[in-house]
């Protein structure tokens, strides 16, 4: 099978330790992906629809707010909302919740990095073990796909003009010339995994094979980009319909 059959196998996986053994081969072939040029351009202009009850309306929460200031001086600014990223030799896109910028330190230095957040929601939601190796494989497709990133910028913001209010004068103003994705710390992601308190209550034995799993990917950074997955849980009074301040503050999850 190949990762992504590997992945829906691992996701319906409830014994931890058998999904474990799934996620390290899984990570073997991780280096093996590879990103296809096709489709439409990463638009930052496109809004998805209302979507689900759930981690979707939290997804659209999050976006409305951009800039999502995490622990340490850190924050995350949210530029898309489920941009696609094809992979070679498989139909259909593998977009994540959110997409943009990671502000903060890496390994005790300032940065400024791409990063991809998935979102997860409810006590009966993905194991933590799936979402792991899911938000991975996003994060390197979106990486080899970074030069699609910067095209998008330009095509869809900074060859336009926008006048007044909206997105696009928003932009504008922000970044004039600029585009955020022209250079960005090469061969590092920042994967934000952000779910509800019922979510990572039902996610705790999860937790510690969860942080070896992250260890061994870390390990992988010669094949594939460096990725700093780090756990965050929403307000702990957070629902899916509520404001989107009332979402924060976003709590570290170790």
């Amino acid at each position: 099978m190949g990762f992504n059959e590997d992945l829906k196998s691992l996701k319906k996986t409830s014994s931890i330790a058998e999904a474990m053994e799934k996620a390290r081969e899984m990570i073997k072939e991780l280096a093996k992906l590879k990103a296809e040029d096709k489709g439409k351009l990463p638009d930052p202009l496109r809004y998805p629809g209302r979507g689900q009850k759930g981690e979707l309306w939290f997804r659209n929460r999050l976006f409305w707010l951009r800039t999502i200031p995490l622990d340490g001086d850190s924050a995350f600014i949210a530029t898309h909302s489920e941009p696609s990223a094809s992979q070679s030799d498989r139909r259909g896109r593998c977009p994540s919740d959110l997409l943009g910028l990671f502000r903060g330190k890496i390994d005790n230095s300032i940065t400024t990095a791409l990063a991809i957040a998935e979102l997860k929601a409810g006590g009966k939601g993905d194991h933590l073990i799936y979402a792991v190796m899911q938000a991975s494989r996003n994060a390197v497709l979106q990486e080899k796909g970074l030069e699609r990133l910067a095209k998008g910028w330009k095509k869809n913001v900074t060859s336009k003009k926008g006048k007044g209010e909206g997105e696009l004068p928003f932009w504008n103003r922000v970044w004039g010339k600029g585009n955020p994705f022209g250079k960005l710390s090469e061969g590092v992601v920042v994967v934000l995994i952000i779910g509800d308190k019922p979510w990572f209550d039902a996610q705790k034995k999860y937790l510690e094979p969860v942080c070896e799993l992250r260890k061994e990917l870390k390990e992988l950074k010669e094949k594939i980009p460096l990725l700093h997955i780090l756990f965050y849980q929403l307000a702990d009074n957070a629902k899916h319909d509520s404001k989107p301040y009332a979402l924060l503050p976003l709590g570290r999850i170790e």
